[in-house]
């Protein structure tokens, strides 16, 4: 088991941002320490939304040049902390 030998913990968009059904599965059923994350590729607040709901991932990864500049990733923050 990789993860415990090497100690894994950041599992990058393993499946697209879009397959938020994919990501709740690898992120419930996946190793209590190992993270998900996405959304690398979003470009809306309500993208991202889509992606705290469930929750689909552990983290947050928005790309400041898709998701609307400096004032899209402060959007982003805030669903974050939410």
């Amino acid at each position: 088991r990789f993860h415990d030998e090497w100690d894994v913990r950041w599992f990058e968009e393993p499946v697209g941002s879009a397959d938020l059904e994919g990501l709740r599965m690898l992120r419930d059923r996946g190793p209590a320490r190992l993270e998900v994350t996405a959304g690398e590729y979003a470009f809306t607040a309500q993208d991202f939304a889509n992606l705290t709901d469930g929750p689909a991932v552990d983290c947050l990864q928005a790309d400041v040049t898709r998701c609307g500049g400096i004032t899209g990733v402060l959007e982003v923050a805030g669903l974050s902390a939410t």
